[in-house]
């Protein structure tokens, strides 16, 4: 059968940190619907469509770009009647498994770390610091709790409340668009689920969070057979979307600029330049 005649099966890679900056750590852009809004409508475009696959190695990031992402592939999918299945790589874990709830069935591979249901919120407070260097914090509000995030004050235990009851809502946020995607899938309770623990291959299979084990090319080996469907990956080059068999899959280099190091000056260059930043800055699935 001629390549162009056979059915096509769109893979859409979905790699890296979730955020709505258009700088992620190294030479790899983050994931946000912005930067995949029109991957997403490419993936749904082929004709004799018949999956789009989510090829997912992510750590988690935006707990909105999540929701966002997720929901768009969805939308997708209703709209234009093509199953989605998810594949996990090296991991899927907090914001990355919401990702993959995008799709009603998920696959892992043995050694894929899988879970980090919850959300979590760092930062440092620096108020001690530059008193100790002679520095005076200015800052004026109109509304009592307009600074509960200023690093440059003490953290007092209504700051706290307020910074606990975003981090709650977010998280029962979370537990929902599982419990949607997966529903009497789930084998645990939610006090095992949506602890923020993670689980190994086979273990998130035993607790419902995913389906099975199981690789694209195994997959598409046994459902299709190889050489009866075209598997593409969706690529933001134009003209035709590359074969994903014996691609140069592309990854990202953190060679220039490493992960801890990076994440360690942006958390300081924030807590210095910005006081009037949004609650969801520091805040991550």
């Amino acid at each position: 059968m001629a390549k162009k005649n056979k059915p096509k099966i769109s893979v859409l890679n979905l790699h890296g940190t979730i955020m709505a900056s258009k700088a992620g750590f190294g030479r790899q852009q983050p994931l946000s619907i912005d930067s995949l809004e029109l991957l997403i409508n490419k993936a749904f475009l082929p004709k004799k469509l018949e999956a789009v696959f989510l090829s997912i190695n992510s750590p988690g990031g935006s707990p909105v770009q999540s929701e966002l992402i997720a929901d768009y592939i969805a939308q997708k999918s209703k709209e234009k009647s093509v199953p989605v299945i998810a594949f996990v790589e090296d991991m899927a874990a907090s914001g990355g498994y919401w990702l993959a709830t995008a799709a009603p069935t998920i696959y892992v591979s043995q050694s894929s770390l899988v879970g980090s249901i919850g959300v979590i919120s760092q930062g440092f407070g620096f108020h001690e610091t530059i008193a100790k260097l002679g520095i005076e914090n200015r800052t004026q509000t109109a509304g009592e709790s307009k600074d509960w995030s200023n690093p440059f004050k003490a953290q007092t235990e209504e700051d706290k409340a307020i910074r606990q009851k975003l981090l709650n809502a977010l998280h029962i946020n979370f537990k929902n668009q599982v419990k949607n995607s997966r529903g009497d899938k789930l084998k645990a309770p939610d006090s095992t689920l949506f602890n923020g623990h993670v689980w190994v291959g086979q273990e998130a299979v035993d607790l419902g969070l995913v389906d099975g084990i199981d690789t694209i090319h195994r997959f598409v080996a046994k459902q299709f057979g190889t050489d009866k469907v075209t598997v593409e990956k969706v690529s933001k080059k134009k003209g035709p979307l590359s074969s994903l068999f014996g691609a140069n899959f592309e990854s990202a280099d953190f060679s220039e600029s490493p992960f801890t190091k990076a994440a360690f000056a942006h958390q300081v260059a924030t807590a210095f330049t910005n006081q009037g930043k949004s609650p969801y800055d520091d805040i991550r699935t």
